[in-house]
């Protein structure tokens, strides 16, 4: 028996996710002006 909601992420662990791209992002040397960007318009 399967039980609902299992498979799915919590919320917090999707938005580490996507903080931890913006810091990899940032260490590679991608300014912070274009990763904030790339937030908004939910590249990332």
């Amino acid at each position: 028996m399967r039980v609902a909601g299992a498979t799915r992420r919590p919320v917090a662990h999707a938005t580490e996710d996507h903080v931890m791209k913006g810091i990899l992002l940032w260490l590679v040397g991608l300014p912070i002006p274009i990763i904030i960007l790339l937030y908004l318009f939910n590249v990332l």
